[in-house]
């Protein structure tokens, strides 16, 4: 397993140096939302703005039903989209091409916060395998900031960082022979980068997800 990888290394002595700061919360705009998701306006209007990962994860605390599941998808969702205009309209094609998806959500979010990410991950991979319905559209780019939500607001479980495109594409950078896949053909990327980051976060005494942060912040890659 590779040490701790030089870029990481600045990036973290940078953080460091800086008093390690928080990631900013953002001002996101609601009415393509909710014009997309009328449905679910109500939710979407309770949302906090600014929004930042603290405010997801109380939302992601404790799911118990497919409302509370799906509350936290959104956030989760407008989170990971930023201030991208298509958000929304990816949003609505996840719901749409996926009848049952609140129902699948829910026994996701169940088994990330009883036994952890990369069994919410394995799950969903077996459920792929069951049917090319499940969670179409809904690739591991966003259904692991999901999961990382759903893992940090979990008490028993450990927290499983977000891995997606920018992820990626800064392990193909700097983690020589450690390329990740995005897919659900099976688990082992997300295996290999959660055994990583744990790995690294554990040498610079810090944690797992603020591994990831380091590397998922703007102009930080």
């Amino acid at each position: 397993m590779p040490s701790v990888p030089p870029q990481l290394q600045r990036l973290f002595d940078e953080w460091d140096g800086e008093g390690r700061p928080a990631q900013r919360s953002f001002p996101w705009k609601g009415g393509g939302w909710k014009r997309w998701l009328p449905e679910h306006s109500n939710a979407i209007e309770s949302l906090q703005n600014p929004l930042g990962r603290s405010g997801v994860t109380k939302l992601c605390s404790g799911v118990s039903d497919e409302h509370a599941a799906m509350h936290g998808f959104l956030a989760a969702s407008i989170w990971g989209f930023g201030d991208a205009g298509y958000g929304p309209y990816r949003t609505r094609a996840i719901l749409d091409n996926n009848p049952s998806f609140a129902r699948d959500l829910l026994q996701f979010a169940k088994v990330a916060q009883t036994l952890g990410g990369l069994a919410a991950f394995e799950h969903a991979v077996n459920g792929r395998r069951a049917t090319r319905n499940y969670f179409r559209g809904y690739g591991p780019a966003f259904a692991t900031k999901f999961i990382y939500f759903t893992t940090k607001a979990a008490p028993d479980v450990e927290t499983s960082p977000v891995m997606d495109k920018i992820v990626a594409t800064w392990f193909r950078k700097h983690v020589p022979g450690s390329a990740l896949r995005l897919d659900w053909h099976s688990a082992e990327s997300y295996k290999h980068y959660l055994t990583c980051v744990k790995q690294w976060a554990n040498e610079l005494e810090i944690t797992s997800d603020e591994v990831e942060q380091l590397i998922f912040t703007p102009g930080r890659t």
